[in-house]
């Protein structure tokens, strides 16, 4: 009677203890249905058109090379280049352009200058 009981014993402390993982188990993914729901109703709320960022992504370092390779191609990209003050014009002739003013052993922050409907007007880039 003594094995019965221990085994008895043993056999309802494995069923409370299956019952409890298995009602953890349950809200658990209850829960997590919840949330899950909770995030792609609060996701399909957004306005997908608003970015926040907390950088600006119009501001960065370039190396002389980037500025020249610019200046080469502003005829097709049609936008005013200004280096350290000195602007070259977006309909500038590259065999025209006067390149002693960029120095070579120099990195350089591109701002980008742009109008009122968000149209980039000029290209600025400043020595560091």
């Amino acid at each position: 009677m003594d094995s019965n009981l221990k085994s008895m014993l043993w056999l309802s402390f494995a069923t409370v203890i299956f019952i409890s993982a298995l009602t953890v188990a349950l809200y658990q993914v209850h829960f997590i249905g919840k949330t899950v729901q909770t995030t792609y109703i609060s996701g399909n709320e957004l306005d997908h058109n608003i970015v926040n960022t907390s950088t600006n992504l119009d501001v960065f370092t370039v190396s002389s090379a980037v500025v020249l390779q610019s200046i080469y191609h502003i005829e097709e990209i049609k936008v005013n280049i200004q280096v350290n003050g000195h602007l070259y014009p977006k309909d500038l002739k590259i065999e025209q352009a006067d390149l002693s003013f960029i120095n070579q052993g120099k990195k350089y922050v591109r701002k980008s200058v742009r109008g009122s409907q968000g149209e980039l007007i000029r290209i600025d880039y400043e020595s560091t």
